[in-house]
């Protein structure tokens, strides 16, 4: 499975030393992917071998504040929405596809040559309704990605 292309434009803009701003607008060509074709050996999964997509081309838009407290401490607040690619005709619970709205919180501790990252974020759908000949029904989705980082900068 290819990757489609994607177009991207953003912008930013650092009001303070304290305060930056951040967003951006994506495109991706998801037009391109009409069936996908998968090799199984189990015969009951083989009948599953083409799936139909029908992929449209969708959005995402991202929104991201950044608050720097002090040299030693960061702040970052984010919101994205991630615009489904796949029509309600064909989502099955193998191949979902939601808009999805993304809020994300993080924080960052400098000491000296380290930075020591820490972050959350929460995904959430409305309900999408199916009519697809397998798997008819509603379908929804909430995610949540806690992340830990740790960094060294060898230039200090």
């Amino acid at each position: 499975l290819n990757f489609p292309d994607i177009y991207r434009i953003g912008a930013s803009w650092q009001s303070n030393e304290k305060w930056f701003v951040s967003a951006g607008y994506e495109l991706e060509g998801w037009s391109y992917l009409k069936n996908v074709k998968y090799d199984y050996t189990d015969p009951t999964l083989a009948a599953f071998g083409q799936i139909t997509v029908d992929g449209k081309d969708s959005s995402n838009f991202r929104f991201g504040v950044d608050f720097k407290l002090d040299e030693n401490n960061e702040f970052m607040a984010g919101y994205s929405y991630v615009e489904a690619a796949i029509p309600t005709d064909y989502i099955i619970p193998a191949k979902p596809d939601y808009n999805v709205n993304y809020f994300s919180l993080g924080y960052s501790h400098y000491m000296d040559a380290w930075r020591f990252d820490a972050g959350y974020e929460f995904g959430v759908s409305s309900t999408r309704e199916t009519s697809s000949a397998f798997f008819p029904g509603d379908y929804d989705v909430q995610v949540s990605c806690f992340s830990l980082g740790v960094s060294y900068n060898f230039d200090k």
